[in-house]
Formats: structure tokens, C-alpha cells, sequence
């Protein structure tokens, strides 16, 4: 017999397979110890920063209420003096027993006043019969002037509004009415002699001096 050819062997068709290359251990680890640390070192940046922020918020906070906390003690020391001022004329004037319209010694006190509190631009006294006497602070040292306002329907508002208080208190800031354009912070005072009104005090402070200080 003849011999049969033999067929192809099962493996001769077969290619070797491709070695893969494994992904060595360190440098995993290296890579993973490099991204713990990096965002370790994030992290702390991070807080740092933040509690930098608050600090240094927290510092201007500090230091815009010191700077607030001044600039009103500054200005208190500056009118308080005023209030005082205001405060003893009222009792002083409100304790004389000769006619306030006619009398020389209000105007005065007023001169005192003004000499004593360099704050106070101007102080005015107006009687309940409308006397109007003033005392302003000029170059030379202090002006007095006397005159009468029975006719002057904003100076019998303001009489009417004083009667309805009993202590001082600061009004509404107004234009200097001389026409100097200063604005001008008023204190107002009822003066009072026991139970009856006799009248008003008014001292005037410059803001553009209150600003200066």
C-alpha cells in the first residue's frame, strides 16, 4: 500500500503569541505616593490660604473699626462741649429773674460761651416775645447783635417746636444763613424758668472746622 500523505500538524498554522509586557509594581506605586503627595501639599496649601483670607479680612475689620471708633470719639470730644455749654446757659438763663428780652446779661453769657467753647461758631437766644440776641465768633473775637423777630414765622415754628421739649437735642443740618454756603450742625435747648417757657438756644458748629480736627 501507499503510503498516505500526511495532512498539516494542528500547530503549524499558529502564530506565537505576542509577549506582553507587565506594568512594573514600583512605578505604580511611585506614581500613586506622588499623587498623595501632591494633593496632600494641595491640601494644606488650601487651608493656608483660607485661614491667610480670614486673617487678613479679620485684621481690616479690626482696623476699620478702630479707625471708625476714633473718628467718632474725635467728633464727640468736639461737640460734646457743646451740648455742655448749651446745657449750663439753659439752667443759668432759665434761674434770671429780670426780663430776658431787654436784658444785657444774656448777651453775656452768650459772649462767655462762645470765648469758652471755640467748637461754637454762633449761639442765639430768642425769647418767647421773639427778642432774638446773638453772639458770633468773627476775626476780632465775638459779635453781639439784638434784634426783634415778631414778625419772623420761622423763628415762632422753632419757639413752638423747643416748647415741646425739655431737653436739648441736635437738629437737621442747615446752610449757614449769612450765605456763606458752610453747612452747619445745630443744637437746639428749650429754655425753661420753672414751669414756663421762656425760650431757645441755638449753637451752631461748622462741619468744615469739625472736619478739619
Amino acid at each position: 500500500m501507499t503510503a498516505q500523505a500526511r495532512g498539516p500538524t494542528p500547530t503549524s498554522g499558529l502564530q506565537p503569541r505576542p509577549t506582553r509586557r507587565g506594568v512594573s509594581i514600583a512605578l505604580v506605586l511611585a506614581v500613586t505616593l506622588s499623587s498623595l503627595v501632591m494633593l496632600a501639599v494641595a491640601s494644606v496649601i488650601a487651608i493656608n490660604f483660607t485661614i491667610g483670607r480670614e486673617n487678613t479680612l479679620e485684621l481690616l475689620r479690626e482696623r476699620g473699626e478702630l479707625a471708625v471708633s476714633a473718628a467718632v470719639s474725635q467728633v464727640r470730644s468736639q461737640l460734646d462741649p457743646a451740648v455742655q455749654q448749651l446745657n449750663y446757659l439753659a439752667n443759668v438763663i432759665g434761674s434770671l429773674d429780670e426780663p430776658l428780652e431787654d436784658s444785657s446779661r444774656v448777651a453775656d453769657l452768650l459772649n462767655g460761651a462762645l470765648a469758652a467753647t471755640p467748637q461754637i461758631s454762633r449761639i442765639v437766644f430768642t425769647s418767647a416775645q421773639l427778642q432774638l440776641t446773638a453772639a458770633e465768633r468773627n476775626e476780632s473775637g465775638a459779635k453781639i447783635s439784638a434784634s426783634d423777630q415778631t414778625t419772623n414765622l420761622l423763628l415762632r415754628r422753632n419757639l413752638a417746636q423747643a416748647e415741646a421739649h425739655h431737653e436739648g437735642w441736635w437738629a437737621e443740618l442747615i446752610l449757614d444763613p449769612r450765605g456763606s454756603g458752610v453747612t452747619l450742625l445745630n443744637r437746639r435747648h428749650p429754655v425753661w424758668h420753672g414751669a414756663t417757657f421762656v425760650g431757645e438756644l441755638l449753637a451752631f458748629v461748622s462741619v468744615r472746622e469739625l472736619s478739619a480736627t
